[in-house]
């Protein structure tokens, strides 16, 4: 069991593994090494980042960002990704910039490989949750070898922040001699209360506050519920992101006041966080625009948006060929729970298709089925058929930018 007891005051600051920002930079100085922080997962790379951004940008210091959006410098777009982001560590050795954050592709990372030792931090948002089916997923296999070259990346004065809810990711960090941060939706995590007693430290939730600590002394943040991006708590995802971002900024030194006022104000955009899910408020529906992915993935996006699936939906949906072949089965039968509409569109592979009405159909009532050729119609066709109080779910593959102006200009 966790003692979250004496509870100490936010002017008292709980020491991850450094005290203060100036003190991770000293540190990193003497290793030689810059002030780098990659950030790795399957899904939730892009907010933790930008969390972690913005508690910099609070903290009134410069930063550089490599993202899927490219290279930025204090805020300013690079030309080219690998010379804006030689560039952004030319600035880093010089001092102009205070810290980096990249974010770190499982596919990148074992097609061009990391520098062994070279990153003083590292973070695994996680690799997805264990099922039966996971010897055979192709996308698991390559997210264990990243996780792997990532853990290899970091030298025993660095430290990993990592998911305690994922099992591949505490896996992947089991052998490694830098500190491990870990964090958990749950202060009854096993792998947390492990951690915990075995004299290590993180982030994690107890009765719906946000703590951070270890076993013996641990501060209260702040309620889940006073975090905008969890929406009041449902969604669980943006709940493991925030924890992410809180161990991240805390390790390295950031004071609790900047973290604090971050996660009490910062809201997802498409403008900088194009690959996330956004949610629009419609007047009369809610519109929510994610990613296609895995049923283990979108299953909590589905809580989130629709709790408890009481509300009619009406889903579209892109390419099939976006996740696993073998998941797409349990992708129908897990949309098919939602009554309203299904609306697939684009090139499809047939086969695909006809599994996925499967899982549909294994449903007692299913969605009505649609495809269309575009898109553009299918989106159209989804607003025509929105009625009050429904939940409008766009899961896009590939770029969402045309998802997200349409979204605009109906509400508009």
């Amino acid at each position: 069991m966790i003692v979250a007891d004496p509870v100490v005051p936010v002017d008292s600051e709980v020491t991850l593994v450094h005290p203060t920002f100036r003190s991770w930079q000293r540190d990193t100085y003497r290793s030689q090494l810059l002030q780098v922080v990659g950030i790795s997962g399957t899904r939730g790379k892009s907010t933790v980042l930008r969390l972690v951004e913005a508690m910099i940008d609070q903290s009134h210091l410069h930063c550089a960002t490599w993202t899927d959006m490219g290279v930025q410098i204090r805020g300013r777009r690079q030309r080219g990704e690998l010379a804006g982001w030689s560039h952004a560590l030319t600035r880093l050795s010089e001092g102009s910039v205070d810290i980096a954050l990249q974010e770190l592709d499982w596919n990148t990372v074992n097609a061009v490989g990391l520098p062994p030792e070279s990153y003083p931090v590292m973070a695994i948002t996680g690799l997805r949750e264990r099922t039966e089916n996971d010897d055979k997923s192709p996308s698991l296999q390559s997210a264990i070898r990243g996780a792997q070259r990532i853990v290899a990346a970091v030298p025993h004065s660095g430290f990993i922040v990592v998911n305690a809810d994922d099992y591949y990711a505490v896996e992947a960090v089991a052998d490694t001699d830098a500190t491990v941060l870990q964090v958990a939706r749950s202060h009854l995590s096993p792998n947390l209360v492990a951690h915990l007693e075995d004299g290590g430290s993180g982030v994690w939730v107890r009765e719906g506050t946000i703590m951070v600590g270890d076993a013996s002394r641990a501060l209260r943040l702040c309620r889940v519920t006073d975090v905008p991006l969890t929406m009041r708590g449902e969604a669980s995802f943006n709940i493991t992101n925030v924890l992410l971002a809180i161990a991240i900024g805390r390790g390295i030194g950031i004071d609790m006041p900047s973290i604090i006022r971050t996660i009490r104000t910062f809201r997802s955009a498409w403008a900088i966080l194009p690959a996330s899910m956004n949610t629009y408020d419609g007047g009369h529906y809610l519109a929510a625009i994610d990613q296609l992915g895995p049923p283990w993935v979108l299953q909590p996006v589905l809580r989130a948006v629709n709790p408890s699936a009481e509300r009619r939906q009406v889903t579209v949906i892109g390419d099939l060929r976006w996740i696993d072949a073998e998941e797409v089965h349990e992708l129908g039968r897990l949309l098919g729970r939602y009554h309203g509409a299904i609306v697939l569109h684009s090139d499809q592979d047939e086969a695909l298709v006809e599994q996925f009405r499967q899982g549909l159909a294994a449903n007692q009532y299913p969605p009505l089925f649609i495809r269309l050729p575009t898109e553009r119609r299918a989106i159209n066709r989804a607003f025509k058929a929105i009625r009050e109080d429904d939940v409008l779910l766009i899961l896009t593959t590939g770029d969402s930018a045309a998802a997200h102006r349409a979204v605009r200009r109906h509400i508009a």
